[in-house]
């Protein structure tokens, strides 16, 4: 229950989930008493519906090869809740998937991805709950949410989807030790596989996730103050990201250097990337000579 809200997220099918708690179990037609629901709002759930067919039917049509250019589709979805004193609560989400095509890949990756020992496919996605609540914490998907642990949280503004390789309670992802980093004995390819994933292909859709942001954000007239809030808080914190995922930080900094991703009032409002920003620090007394 306390997974609901987010549980419809990262799945290819499922639209809704209703929970009945059995009352007599000696009568056969009780289908028992509600006790709550999560499902995909009407007013999103045949985009939600047409963007995930699309995405699976590109997906078969590659069968067990990798496809040459990649797999990608982006939507909102409204997910709504109620709970058996049938109270509604409803919370709007972006969600992006990517399924890394050959043509962008390393070699490391494509090796990794042909490997049939891992039998696992280069797909992340991501999700960010529009309204940017100040308590969020990012949260770790294998389709459905990992069990809600401290090592289930990455420290990112958003959650993330993908193929992890997980431990074998399934419980977490794959990450060295510190005794394996020590004796540099983290080779295993389920470890590597989880590193270049969060590299090369969770990079590669979180900037297209925050391009995506700033896009639509240009489409709606007046709205460029109201989404600078949302863009920004997607850009993560290094000092709050889990130690694990830190390594996402470099090649996410180096895809978005050129990236209009900063807000400013000049020419009645527009984005620009960071090569061509002033930045003031309050504090600071620049002196000319």
């Amino acid at each position: 229950r306390d997974e609901a809200s987010v549980s419809l997220l990262f799945l290819k099918c499922l639209e809704s989930i209703t929970l009945l708690r059995e009352e007599d179990l000696s009568k056969k037609d009780d289908i028992g008493e509600f006790y709550f629901s999560v499902y995909i709002d009407e007013t999103t759930v045949e985009n939600v519906r047409s963007s995930r067919d699309d995405l699976k039917s590109k997906i078969k049509d590659v069968q067990n090869n990798l496809p040459s250019c990649s797999i990608e589709n982006s939507y909102f979805m409204t997910i709504c809740v109620k709970d058996n004193d049938y109270n509604i609560t409803t919370r709007k989400w972006k969600v992006r998937n990517l399924f890394q095509g050959d043509n962008n890949m390393s070699s490391t990756l494509r090796n990794l991805s042909c490997d049939e020992s891992l039998s696992y496919s280069p797909y992340v996605g991501v999700a960010m709950e529009m309204t940017c609540p100040v308590n969020f914490q990012g949260h770790v998907f294998c389709f459905l949410p990992l069990p809600s642990t401290e090592k289930s949280l990455s420290g990112l503004p958003i959650h993330v989807n993908g193929f992890f390789a997980l431990s074998q309670n399934r419980c977490v992802v794959k990450w060295p030790t510190a005794d394996q980093i020590r004796n540099h004995a983290h080779t295993e390819k389920s470890i590597q596989w989880n590193q270049v994933l969060v590299k090369e292909v969770l990079s590669e859709v979180y900037c297209q996730f925050l391009r995506e942001l700033i896009e639509e954000s240009c489409l709606e007239k007046g709205g460029l103050n109201e989404h600078r809030t949302t863009v920004y808080h997607c850009i993560p914190n290094k000092n709050l990201v889990d130690e694990h995922w830190k390594i996402l930080i470099p090649p996410l900094v180096a895809k978005l250097k050129e990236v209009p991703l900063f807000l400013t009032p000049n020419e009645g409002g527009k984005w620009i990337p960071q090569s061509q920003a002033i930045f003031f620090r309050p504090g600071m007394i620049i002196k000319v000579i």
